[in-house]
């Protein structure tokens, strides 16, 4: 970043000669103007705010004294070096007085000096920068480590992030529901920050802060000058592409101060719920997203009444029952009544199991991959219809066959549904009514399980994806990684390189 230059001088001769004494940009700056007196250099001042003015000190009007007084009133940061043809010593007095950072004589004034010179302010203005850079962030974590009210009851310090306005978003890692990890005490472990951080801010040089606010959020802040959306999405890409977890990021907008973005993140934290409406990896703006309505409690109440005849339901009506109870919930994007419905289910589930003898544990490593509503519900179904077969096991003839036949066969390419209705010796219509009623899902559905049963299976045992194809019955590598994907939300190389990462061995 070049550092922004103004030069001040009523000779006109001089000021041409300074201008091309050295080559700023080899030094690390950048001749923004030059001015011929001190009126026109406040103009230029008040337009560019430059980071160095190198002016003359005796000039008609407002003379180089007067200039650094009005300037460093405004921005004290500002530096300034006088120029004279006099060695006088009020000059010098002056120069100390008003903080000037030195006095130049124009006769003894060469290329080299004045190279000398600027080096001596370009390290200075990175020191500072780095210093100011290290309180800013240090009293950035500060201020996410408490609450707003105690900052505010204890009058917390506040000060900009930049010179201008800055740009922040929320990086957060997806991870399962609190309450759900709660109950089943799956330990979701949290990306290693530590490690993740100095690779963000290499990808991304615009990155001035990059925090942790708190397990699995990152605060994100860059200079608002650059193309700041732009940098959220290369964070989002990066890590979609080089982490084993899923992040979601969140756009927040402007922010002027250290306060400004802790109170904005306070007010944005219900994207951290939106986020399960969305699914997993997700980009959330967040001017296009307001706080969700809450359902009416006595709306709720019938909810969860209704949920509690889950068990008189046939197989075959699961589906319509569950979108009968959680599609206003969707539709009002109402995250805790959502979970305070999932909680209720979990809750008679594990009473059924309880009543059952315990015959399958509820939570098993699918828990970890809970990361959408959508995802969350089919869950639900599987469990019920996991536990219906051993309350209700008994299947038809024709059910049977149909099992044993697709679980011998699943890794055919060529097998088809109206293969298994040859073999039911029924029309498939009527192959899939009877299905439905037994394991509340056609012929199709229930083969693309098993096979995406076996995949993860294979997957688990670190089989290349081609071979996990072939051995599960699909013609092509890609054909198999998008069925996969739909099924589980995940493509086959995350589910490998996670199951690779957390040990996890195949059964």
């Amino acid at each position: 970043m070049f550092l922004k230059v103004l030069l001040v001088d009523d000779n006109r001769y001089a000021l041409n000669h300074f201008s091309n004494l050295v080559n700023w940009e080899e030094l690390g700056f950048s001749l923004i103007g030059t001015a011929t007196d001190g009126i026109e250099g406040m103009e230029l001042y008040e337009q560019y705010h430059p980071d160095l003015i190198i002016t003359d000190v005796q000039m008609p009007g407002i003379d180089g004294r007067e200039l650094a007084r009005l300037v460093k009133q405004k921005t004290p940061d500002t530096e300034i070096i006088f120029l004279s043809s006099y060695d006088e010593f009020d000059y010098a007095r002056a120069a100390v007085d008003l903080k000037v950072h030195g006095y130049l004589l124009k006769q003894e004034l060469t290329r080299d000096i004045l190279a000398a010179k600027l080096k001596t302010i370009r390290d200075h203005f990175s020191e500072k920068m780095q210093n100011a850079h290290q309180q800013i962030k240090s009293s950035l974590t500060t201020c996410f480590r408490m609450s707003v009210n105690e900052l505010e009851s204890e009058g917390y310090p506040d000060r900009k992030l930049c010179k201008g306005s800055a740009f922040f978003f929320i990086i957060e890692q997806d991870h399962i529901p609190e309450q759900i990890a709660l109950q089943s005490d799956c330990q979701v472990k949290e990306a290693q920050y530590n490690r993740i951080f100095p690779q963000l801010s290499a990808q991304i040089p615009e990155l001035t802060y990059l925090i942790r606010a708190e397990r699995f959020i990152w605060i994100a802040i860059t200079d608002d000058r650059k193309d700041s959306e732009k940098s959220a999405l290369v964070a989002a890409s990066f890590l979609r592409e080089h982490e084993s977890e899923n992040f979601s990021v969140y756009l927040c907008g402007k922010v002027e101060t250290i306060m400004d973005c802790r109170k904005r993140y306070e007010e944005l934290k219900y994207l951290s719920k939106q986020r399960y409406f969305e699914g997993p990896q997700c980009v959330l703006y967040a001017d296009l997203f307001d706080p969700p309505q809450k359902i009416p409690k006595t709306h709720m109440e019938a909810l969860l009444k209704m949920a509690d005849s889950i068990w008189d339901t046939e197989i075959n009506d699961l589906d319509e029952f569950l979108s009968s109870i959680y599609k206003p919930l969707l539709h009002q994007q109402d995250f805790d009544s959502f979970i305070r419905m999932t909680c209720h289910i979990l809750h008679a589930i594990n009473k059924q199991l309880r009543k059952n003898g315990q015959p399958f544990d509820l939570y098993d490593e699918e828990t970890f991959y809970l990361l959408s509503a959508k995802r969350i519900i089919r869950w639900i179904k599987s469990k019920i219809i996991l536990i219906r077969e051993f309350i209700h096991p008994v299947y038809s003839d024709m059910t049977m066959r149909v099992m044993d036949y697709i679980h011998q066969n699943y890794s055919n390419p060529l097998l088809s549904v109206e293969m298994i209705a040859d073999i039911a010796g029924l029309s498939i219509n009527r192959m899939n009514d009877i299905l439905k009623k037994d394991l509340g899902q056609t012929a199709r559905k229930y083969l693309a399980e098993i096979r995406t049963e076996k995949a993860c299976r294979l997957l688990e045992k670190g089989l290349p994806i081609q071979q996990v194809a072939e051995q599960t019955g699909y013609s092509t590598p890609s054909y198999f990684s998008h069925v996969f994907h739909k099924s589980l939300g995940i493509s086959p190389q995350e589910y490998q390189r996670t199951k690779r990462k957390n040990g996890a061995a195949a059964p």
